[in-house]
């Protein structure tokens, strides 16, 4: 699983995969490593015996040596940051993608290709680089118990649905209490307030990804109204809607900017 990063990293680029319906990358390796953070839009990946549907919140690790190939979504082209550099990292395997539900991956790599050309010095964007492979590192080190998987699998197959505590317990094939009290030791908080969280990350995403109204959003993923999604992004994300909408343009703005 994880490996340990033995400093320091060298970095050898930053960049961004600006939306466009018709990017792609044929099969491909490169000398040093990447790190990818999808933070809009969607792409398929092939690596050697793997097929990864990426989309915001997806964190890629391509290591050196090894193909890949890369094709944005016609639909909802994809937008990444990334890094290539070069590290010394021990020869355990280091699994090839996470999840990253916070988007913390993309904020580092994002403030690392904003400040490409800023007042950051050379140390400061290898000590960015190193925290966002590190944070990546964490991500794929955790293994969820298995009553947690299968509750959050069911989790999110039923995004947009009502279901309750009976409903999960019940699809756990366990009694409500029993459910509530193991679910809780193994995933350090209730199972429904780990679903509001969910739903709240779902929601932001569509936000960042989509053209639906918040109010579509809302029911979209099991929230009443609009005034309830904005009260659970504020509680479990520390956002609101408009502040996703906000950042949206920010990017937009940033895209152009760079076209230009």
């Amino acid at each position: 699983m994880a490996a340990c990063v033995n400093y320091r990293l060298s970095l050898v680029s930053i960049g961004q995969v600006r939306p466009n319906p018709c990017w792609g990358m044929p099969p491909h390796e490169h000398a040093f490593h990447e790190l990818i953070a999808v933070v809009g839009g969607h792409m398929t990946v092939h690596m050697p015996g793997q097929r990864f549907d990426a989309g915001p919140g997806t964190v890629l690790f391509y290591p050196a040596g090894v193909w890949h190939e890369e094709k944005s979504d016609r639909r909802r082209p994809v937008h990444t940051y990334f890094i290539s550099f070069r590290c010394p990292i021990s020869d355990a395997k280091v699994e090839w993608m996470a999840r990253d539900p916070e988007g913390k991956t993309g904020d580092l790599l994002g403030w690392l290709f904003r400040e490409r050309h800023g007042a950051l010095i050379d140390d400061w964007r290898a000590v960015v680089a190193e925290a966002a492979l590190l944070h990546y590192l964490r991500l794929v080190s955790y293994q969820e118990p298995d009553l947690v998987a299968r509750t959050h699998a069911f989790m999110r197959s039923h995004l947009g649905e009502p279901i309750g505590l009976d409903s999960l317990a019940k699809a756990a094939n366990l009694s409500r209490f029993h459910f509530a009290h193991e679910f809780r030791r193994m995933a350090g908080c209730p199972p429904m307030d780990d679903f509001r969280r969910m739903r709240a990350e779902a929601a932001r995403d569509l936000l960042l990804d989509s053209n639906l109204h918040p109010k579509e959003i809302a029911l979209e993923v099991g929230f009443a109204n609009h005034p309830h999604l904005t009260r659970m992004m504020r509680r479990y994300l520390s956002t609101t809607p408009s502040a996703c909408k906000r950042r949206v343009r920010r990017n937009r703005l940033v895209q152009i900017e760079d076209h230009g």
